[in-house]
């Protein structure tokens, strides 16, 4: 059985057809809420822009990780902690913080890093190899890092 021990943690997240098929949900139903709700027509026409806008923007940072401050690629390893790779080509030293989430199929980490505030990557089992997914939930469920 492998440990976290056993090498650094390298993940340079992908496309999840699981979030793809979430956020595609959670926004088509919020239009259909819209719909059926007696809206004025510039009310409507304005929560179903923001709902679109929230969708492109969830999309461009947690499926396809796009933008300056996505996280392309992150990295743990004993000897430097956790480390992690902005689309703007910024390397940062990063601290996890307890409002991580870890599931059997979907890991969050809350990054906070001293320089550029607090990012969050989503970890879709479908976006990585399930023994790499497995290390992670090993290490974070083994190893103390959340500064408590």
């Amino acid at each position: 059985m492998s440990t976290p021990k056993d090498g650094p943690i390298k993940i340079e997240p992908g496309f999840s057809k699981w979030l793809a098929a979430y956020l595609l949900l959670v926004h088509t139903s919020a239009l259909i809420i819209i719909l059926l709700l007696p809206l004025s027509l510039p009310l409507g026409t304005t929560l179903a822009l923001l709902v679109g806008a929230s969708l492109w923007y969830y999309w461009r940072r947690d499926l396809l990780h796009i933008g300056a401050h996505s996280i392309i690629r992150i990295e743990w390893s004993e000897a430097n902690g956790w480390r992690m790779w902005l689309g703007d080509g910024d390397i940062h030293q990063a601290t996890l913080i307890p409002t991580s989430f870890m599931h059997r199929h979907l890991v969050t980490l809350d990054l906070m890093t001293t320089d550029s505030g607090v990012h969050r990557l989503l970890l879709p089992g479908d976006i990585m190899q399930p023994e790499l997914h497995r290390r992670l939930r090993v290490l974070l469920k083994l190893e103390n890092h959340f500064g408590e």
